[in-house]
């Protein structure tokens, strides 16, 4: 038996696909979640208003507002989170 298929049953240096797309775990995956989610409705409400809206510079309005709020929204979430892992950390400093 070769070398290469005694480490790959063996678990060593050969890399093992675990099947799917994975994201190291981290506090800002729920951040990232929400951006997918907001680029998704962004997406969607563009093709809404185009289809709605004949003004120009109302649908830019629109889309404008939304985001200045998703942005307001994920800046206030991941400042949160940031504040909440560094408020675990191990200072014990007051």
């Amino acid at each position: 038996m070769s070398k290469q298929s005694e480490n790959s049953k063996e678990g060593g240096s050969v890399a093992q696909s675990s099947g799917g797309f994975t994201v190291s775990p981290g506090p800002l995956n729920t951040v990232k979640l929400e951006l997918a989610l907001v680029l998704i409705v962004a997406v969607t409400l563009y093709a809404v208003i185009e289809v709605i809206l004949d003004t120009g510079w109302l649908q830019v309005s629109i889309l404008a507002a939304y985001g200045l709020v998703s942005f307001a929204w994920l800046v206030a979430r991941a400042r949160k989170i940031i504040g909440e892992v560094r408020g675990s950390g191990t200072d014990t400093q007051q």
